[in-house]
């Protein structure tokens, strides 16, 4: 709420938009505010002709927020020229418009800019999956086929989980895929070939700074090593990699990335300061007023012209395709009275999914649990950047010179330490099943029927791979939003077994699922 009053105040909104599925408390933040579908049925009939042009090339078209090392989000100002020389760009790089294009991005990631104007502008349809079905694998790959879906763009991760619950069949009308947002290996391209039958894949890079993607490759074009590259420059965009002298790298050799061109967007709104930090004067066209914006992104540029990302030079991250400045996460932890210091770094899991680990310790007798930290981050910041878990230590590691050594913070445990509720194992089957589903996917040791899935570190993603499991395992459609208004294992239980016939059903597949498991114990 704290955050959204921010949003709503910095960019001077006077008009808020909503669906009738978000809390009404969000009506206290707009002067006018329309409830789409309620409000929509009693509004005029539209006029049959295209309205009179109204905006300059130069005008704002959007602003989208990202993370602020400062704990201020920064909104990102985009103009409509931006906007049509990228959206342009799509065509000259992937050619004929996208006849069927499936939006996988949510509204405040700016992959939905590049699907809905790419589509719209070229006289394509856009097929919108239903609320809260985006994560769903096998729903999705039955909307992919069901409305022949020709392109899609989302995350590389969000790709390989569809591609790995789909079948040739439901990819059978695919034309083009685009990933994006984060760095992945040969293994994709090799499961995208074998499920689409060689549908088309690209690779996307691009900050929201520089108007969506900036630079692209073709994943069937040859290249070296196992990690796929970021490819080359989008017609209009102009890309450097310069040392800390800003003089060009020598081929092979690290540097940071640069933008130019007809992308780089105008600024970050009421930030001059940052504005200036990150927009620079290009220094190979002086006196032209061209600007460079500085991404903070590592890269190389391999002999074959295509550049390598090679991570960040700052302490941002990029999680489930969201760019988060982990200062802005400690900046609202040190605002709280109990805590006498905090730190937050981005960890990886043995399965390889990346998740946010919150490092704190207390004030001389003081206390507080990870379940209020969670609770009152997530008062101030979005879902994404609420740590998914929290470790209490008696003070930070500090090297000699007092900076945090990050090297020594250790993993967080897969046990009960951060948890608030009382371990109650499961009292059936189908709750024993379901306990399995969620050690595993969560990797933790041991779930109890009454432990909260987001308490565990659970986000979307993970969502969507505890329902895939629910229906492999126990045969039940369970909508993802199932898991979001009923976290807990007893809550899910309670769900499959409402009804008489599904109770038979699910109680009679847990029941072979967990025989099955102690036979193969017993082998």
């Amino acid at each position: 709420e704290e955050r959204l009053r921010f949003l709503v105040e910095d960019a001077g909104v006077s008009v808020l938009i909503r669906g009738e599925d978000i809390d009404e408390q969000a009506d206290a933040f707009g002067e006018h505010v329309v409830v789409l579908g309620r409000d929509a049925r009693g509004l005029p009939g539209t006029e049959t002709h295209d309205p009179e042009p109204v905006n300059a090339a130069s005008d704002l078209v959007y602003m989208i927020y990202t993370s602020g090392s400062t704990g201020r989000p920064k909104g990102v100002r985009v103009n409509h020229r931006n906007l049509l020389l990228s959206t342009h760009a799509r065509t000259l790089v992937y050619g004929g418009p996208p006849e069927r294009f499936l939006l996988l991005s949510s509204f405040a990631f700016d992959s939905s800019v590049a699907g809905i104007f790419w589509t719209l502008s070229t006289g394509g349809a856009l097929v919108l999956p239903p609320a809260g079905t985006q994560r769903d694998p096998v729903l999705v790959d039955q909307l992919i086929a069901r409305w022949k879906v020709t392109h899609t763009l989302c995350l590389a991760s969000h790709w390989a989980v569809l591609l790995s619950r789909g079948t040739p069949e439901s990819f059978a009308s695919l034309h083009t895929s685009v990933v994006s947002g984060e760095v992945f290996s040969t293994g994709l391209i090799e499961l995208h070939d074998e499920l689409t039958g060689g549908a088309r894949l690209f690779n996307e890079y691009g900050p929201t700074e520089d108007t969506v993607w900036s630079t692209v490759f073709d994943c069937h074009s040859p290249f070296a090593g196992n990690r796929v590259p970021i490819g080359r420059a989008i017609p209009g965009t102009r890309v450097y990699v310069l040392n800390d002298a800003m003089q060009l790298a020598p081929i092979g050799s690290p540097g940071e990335l640069y933008l130019g061109g007809k992308g780089v967007a105008q600024g970050y709104h009421n930030r001059p300061d940052r504005t200036a930090h990150a927009f620079v004067p290009d220094p190979f066209r002086p006196g032209t007023g061209a600007r460079l914006y500085r991404s903070g992104d590592r890269v190389r540029m391999l002999s074959d012209g295509n550049l390598e990302f090679l991570g960040r030079f700052d302490d941002q991250v990029k999680l489930r395709g969201y760019r988060i400045e982990l200062g802005e996460i400690e900046a609202v932890l040190g605002q709280m009275d109990e805590l006498r210091e905090a730190a937050v770094l981005c960890r990886e899991s043995t399965a390889g999914d990346k998740h946010l680990v919150a490092y704190f310790s207390t004030r001389p007798g003081r206390s507080i649990s990870a379940r209020v930290l969670r609770e009152r981050l997530g008062e101030k910041l979005p879902e994404y950047m609420v740590p998914s878990a929290f470790v209490e230590l008696p003070e930070l590691p500090r090297t000699p010179i007092g900076k945090l050594e990050t090297e020594a913070l250790p993993a967080p445990t897969s046990g009960r330490a951060d948890l608030h509720e009382s371990f109650v194992a499961p009292r059936n089957a189908v709750e024993s099943v379901l306990a399995m589903i969620f050690e595993d996917v969560l990797e933790r040791d041991e779930v109890g029927v009454h432990d909260d899935f987001f308490d565990l570190g659970g986000h979307s993603i993970l969502a969507g791979r505890i329902v895939y499991h629910i229906r492999e395992q126990l045969g039940a459609e369970l909508p993802l939003r199932a898991l979001f208004e009923s976290p807990t294992i007893e809550g899910l239980a309670t769900i499959l077994r409402s009804e008489e016939d599904a109770r038979r059903r699910v109680d009679a597949a847990a029941e072979v699922c967990l025989q099955v498991l102690e036979d193969g114990d017993d082998a």
